[in-house]
């Protein structure tokens, strides 16, 4: 980066199905004032069991790469992050994005460490100053992993391979994760989502005009977000088990970037049905109505 003295920020909006306010950036307290800041994954833990809602962002600093640990603070009006712990790995090389399975243990992909593209399983001491406990490859030599999920019911672990324009499914359980199938979409996924029963994917359907808004060549690049659901409904079967009968993907949404460019995620908020789809270049994000 050109200058990495310059923090980035977390930015936060409220909003109803109807209504959308202002986004303002959030306040970062007992975070060290000489320590860079440059967020990319950003994942929401499940609360612990005393009720503590903490969120985890990956910082690349300019010396090395960590996990940021934030206690979430609400109020009707704001939202507040208090700096817990810094965690620190020597496998945290080139984070890209996060999900979390419980309180202490998150998975982590890495997009590029020579030819080692990889998710991790992480597991950490949730008070403050413990640090890492573990760390353990769970998948190797995907192409460009990118984002990772978690199905509502946990029996998936979705991850995300740009170059190969596909999603790599694997059955997780207490005893490990193990590849099963994978699903291709019509674009260069970046990351993904889960939204009940669906799987939103993100991406660039085009990278000759991403690359040339990345150069400066060109002041914008398209944006494709599919959904990826099972063909078989119904309760009983875990979503992995649904998806072995064959899958659906449909268009969510599309634009050649003149309302919305280089689309790099998209989630949704199931009690509204509003959805967010967020660039990779620019300041925009999108709001959308989102039909179940």
């Amino acid at each position: 980066m050109l200058d990495p003295s310059r923090r980035g920020k977390l930015w936060a909006l409220h909003y109803t199905r109807a209504t959308t306010e202002k986004p303002y950036p959030l306040e970062l307290t007992n975070f060290p004032a000489n320590a860079d800041f440059h967020p990319l994954g950003i994942e929401l833990v499940p609360s612990d069991p005393t009720g503590v809602s903490r969120l985890l962002v990956i910082n690349h600093r300019r010396q090395n790469t960590t996990i940021e640990v934030f206690r979430i603070q609400l109020d009707p009006h704001s939202v507040v992050l208090a700096h817990e712990t810094t965690l620190t790995h020597p496998s945290f090389v080139a984070p890209n994005a996060i999900a979390a399975i419980s309180p202490t243990e998150f998975f982590l992909s890495h997009d590029h460490y020579f030819t080692r593209r990889k998710v991790d399983l992480v597991s950490f001491n949730e008070y403050p100053g413990a640090g890492v406990h573990n760390v353990q490859t769970i998948a190797r030599n995907i192409a460009f992993a990118n984002g990772v999920a978690i199905s509502a019911d946990g029996s998936t672990l979705a991850i995300a391979s740009t170059t190969r324009a596909k999603i790599q499914l694997y059955s997780k359980d207490k005893t490990g994760v193990k590849f099963v199938s994978s699903v291709h979409v019509p674009f260069s996924v970046d990351n993904i989502a889960f939204a009940g029963d669906q799987l939103l994917a993100a991406g660039h359907p085009y990278l000759p005009e991403f690359m040339a808004l990345v150069k400066r060549k060109s002041n914008r690049a398209p944006s494709y977000v599919s959904a990826i659901a099972p063909r078989q409904t119904g309760l009983g079967d875990s979503w992995l088990t649904r998806m072995s009968a064959g899958a659906n993907v449909t268009t969510t949404f599309m634009s050649d970037g003149s309302f919305l460019g280089t689309s790099s995620g998209a989630f949704v908020d199931m009690k509204t049905g509003t959805m967010f789809v967020v660039a990779l270049y620019g300041s925009g994000v999108a709001k959308c109505d989102y039909g179940m």
